[in-house]
């Protein structure tokens, strides 16, 4: 048996915190590392909540500015978006994403997050569609992931480009679900093929009652519509333990693996987790 907990290690360093000065000089920077495509991709896994059986791995876009070092894309994205460059940051996203998968030694899923800001009319789904052409990859091999922001002011544009996504061949999750205010209504009207249940969920999960209700009646809302379920931000093994009785399908999170570059022996590590004592017994 492998020894369970994190792998692989946490990387080192955190990201940078930006002040109140620095914000004219970020902004440039951001614009100018959007133009020069200065970022590059970090992939999480995803695996198997009963087996630990490796199903893919998330995109997640990471930017070492240029004399300072990483700013969180929780700072960085909502600039670029709010200077209209999420169009350009998403394109080569899903390029590189799409290059990199190419490469992988196994045909694994890979997942991207796409910005609300492509559903007020634009056409997502041809950027998607060539950026797969480009690296002759599968459309069913590509998950995208969306929040429900996408509906709040763009409802009937966002429902048809979610159409024509589908009809290309690639699936849909519906990210950070359970923060909105209607996911029961998209839930009725957009058939996605996954949910991620929010990492707000499962921090309390095996310490309030109220959580582990509400998860276990969503895990059991989602099976009856035909959709998985991806529990992300699990970090504890009693968290995976209660989701693995409630049989949840798919998890990520420290727990598992922490956000990395994909190098030769990272296949390897994985196909490992499923001996691991975390998931032996399950």
């Amino acid at each position: 048996m492998m020894r369970s907990g994190p792998l692989p290690a946490r990387p080192a360093g955190n990201p940078l915190t930006i002040v109140g000065h620095d914000r004219a000089n970020l902004d440039r920077d951001v614009r100018a590392a959007v133009a020069q495509g200065q970022f590059h991709i970090h992939w999480q896994p995803i695996v198997s909540c009963l087996t630990g059986t490796l199903y893919g791995f998330e995109a997640l876009l990471r930017w070492d500015r240029p004399d300072h070092g990483p700013v969180s894309p929780a700072q960085f994205v909502p600039i670029a978006e709010r200077m209209g460059l999420h169009q350009q940051l998403d394109t080569w996203v899903l390029r590189r994403a799409c290059a990199e998968a190419a490469r992988w030694p196994a045909p694994l899923h890979f997942a991207v997050n796409v910005s609300a800001g492509w559903f007020d009319g634009t056409d997502l789904s041809t950027t998607v569609q060539r950026a797969l052409e480009a690296a002759k990859l599968d459309p069913a091999r590509l998950e995208l992931e969306v929040t429900e922001r996408i509906f709040f002011d763009s409802a009937g544009s966002a429902r048809s480009e979610l159409a024509y996504l589908r009809a290309l061949g690639v699936s849909l999750s519906l990210d950070d679900f359970g923060t909105g205010f209607s996911s029961l209504g998209y839930l009725r009207t957009i058939a996605f093929d996954k949910i991620k249940l929010d990492r707000t969920f499962i921090e309390t999960l095996g310490t309030c009652r109220r959580t582990e209700v509400i998860v276990r009646s969503l895990l059991q809302l989602s099976s009856g519509l035909g959709m998985q379920v991806c529990a992300e931000g699990v970090e504890q093994e009693s968290q995976l333990g209660i989701l693995q009785a409630y049989r949840c399908d798919e998890v990520q999170g420290f727990l598992i693996g922490h956000p990395a570059s994909i190098g030769a022996d990272t296949f390897l590590t994985y196909a490992r987790l499923p001996e691991s004592d975390m998931f032996g017994s399950a």
